[in-house]
């Protein structure tokens, strides 16, 4: 076999997991479709490294999380990564709401969030006289890390294992030749490349590998979950910390974010899309200052202007309602535990990627 494992996808995730399973002895071979690393889901977020506050009980993402959180803040001063642990308070302004916040509150603490507490608008007013709110749940390990940065430390940590990056290449087929996984790719020549161990952690290509190997063929991209941002102009500070609205079905909220220069942005909003559209349209303003005026009516007096779009990588089950939590290892009903798939990895997958890569570590070198 020509590598020990190979790590289909570039993004914070794919990148987290070559380097550790690179630094557990392993040949590492990264393969990536587009020209650069990281260029998709991993660099269009809003660049926050979350608690892991909302996720429910049991479930891969606040277990992730929550350790991942930990583990970025280490290796963001490891390696001198751009980082800024802020904070941040999410915010209830309906008397409706505030039910739900400590519920909310009451999730995080169950999940292991380190410092959070519960505050009424006065103690909110304080914090953040920009805001006005009923109540707020202050988290004081929400961050914001440069992401470009971040994985540029990933790669190099990687590559000093001996881990090595081809991008511009396509994955075209996976199949199995005894005990070795051969994937033929174009780049645009067609080549064959093998190994015993193939990670699958493509985002918004993952469904597509594993479909091709037969893998998780109950699942499906039904749409696109589109995530617009927009900009505030102003070079004012106006927040020291992030402001996240009550969650709701599909995300966090249309939230404020600082990121480590000190940018104000808003978003993401949730727009369905049929493709990998990644265009932010003026006309979505008023929706955007609707959406934020519920708890910073001073919204009004700045200007906004589109920002960026990222694409979550939703997958929906046979149902078709959205799986909700990380899919990560072989298919269950597939024979071979040697291919580990990672699908559904959104939001919170930049902050659990290098808990997610311990993970696959371990589960490679459990099958060697």
């Amino acid at each position: 076999m020509d590598f020990d494992t190979i790590v289909i996808g570039a993004g914070v995730v794919g990148l987290a997991v070559a380097r550790s399973v690179a630094q557990a002895g392993n040949s590492v071979l990264i393969l990536d479709a587009d020209e650069g690393y990281g260029r998709a889901t991993s660099s269009r977020n809003s660049g926050v490294l979350h608690a892991g506050i909302y996720y429910p009980d049991n479930s891969l993402k606040a277990r992730h999380c929550v350790a991942g959180n930990r583990m970025a803040y280490e290796f963001c001063a490891q390696n001198d990564v751009p980082h800024d642990k802020c904070g941040k308070l999410i915010v209830a302004v309906t008397q409706g709401q505030e039910a739900d916040l400590e519920l909310l509150y009451a999730q995080g603490m169950h999940n292991g969030v380190s410092g959070l507490s519960l505050l009424d608008g006065r103690q909110v007013s304080a914090l953040e006289p920009a805001i006005e709110a009923r109540a707020a749940i202050l988290s004081p390990e929400t961050g914001t890390v440069d992401q470009s940065a971040f994985m540029l430390a990933l790669l190099g940590r990687a590559e000093a294992s001996g881990a090595q990056l081809v991008t511009q290449t396509r994955v075209e087929q996976v199949i199995k030749q005894g005990e070795a996984i051969e994937v033929t790719c174009t780049t645009p020549e067609p080549f064959k490349v093998s190994c015993r161990h193939l990670i699958n952690a493509a985002g918004h290509g993952a469904l597509e590998i594993a479909h091709k190997l037969g893998h998780f063929t109950e699942l499906q991209t039904k749409q696109f979950a589109k995530g617009n941002y927009f900009v505030l102009s102003s070079a004012k500070r106006i927040f020291d910390r992030h402001i996240y609205p009550m969650p709701n079905k599909y995300g966090l909220g249309c939230h404020v974010t600082i990121d480590v220069v000190g940018q104000v942005r808003f978003g993401p909003d949730v727009e369905w899309v049929d493709g990998m559209d990644y265009k932010v349209s003026a006309d979505r303003e008023p929706a955007f200052r609707e959406a934020i005026r519920q708890y910073w009516p001073g919204v009004d007096e700045f200007q906004i202007l589109p920002d960026y779009a990222g694409i979550r990588p939703k997958v929906f089950g046979a149902d078709e309602e959205v799986v909700t939590d990380f899919i990560i290892g072989p298919d269950p009903q597939a024979s071979d535990e040697r291919i580990i798939h990672l699908l559904g990895v959104e939001s919170p997958g930049f902050t659990s990627a290098l808990s997610i890569a311990n993970d696959v570590t371990s589960l490679v070198t459990e099958t060697v």
